[in-house]
């Protein structure tokens, strides 16, 4: 599971940098595995967090704070199928509380 993980994380962020703009499509993959649907999450709403906390968008600080919230929610029926990834989800959302208390 962790090396699954490890290989959803990094292939979000070599899309991100090689492509400079990552689209996410909400959309139903049937061929895709539960588990992995779960990480690619995990992966995505943690780089969505830190790019708020480190490139804040032009949204008001309460449209943040609910970005946060709604991915606290989601994140949380995707725990259970990696500890790390769970782990830099976390740390990703307690750093852009932080920020969103120090930017009010």
């Amino acid at each position: 599971k962790s090396a699954r993980g490890r290989r959803g994380l990094d292939t979000v962020h070599s899309l991100q940098e090689s492509s400079g703009h990552l689209t996410i499509i909400e959309r139903d993959f049937p061929n895709v595995n539960e588990v992995d649907a779960k990480i690619i999450k995990l992966a995505d709403k943690t780089s969505n967090l830190t790019a708020i906390r480190t490139s804040p968008p032009p949204w008001p600080l309460e449209r943040q704070q609910a970005y946060l919230d709604w991915a606290r929610a989601v994140i949380a029926g995707a725990r259970g199928v990696n500890r790390m990834l769970e782990d830099r989800f976390d740390a990703a959302a307690r750093e852009l509380e932080a920020a969103l208390r120090t930017r009010g």
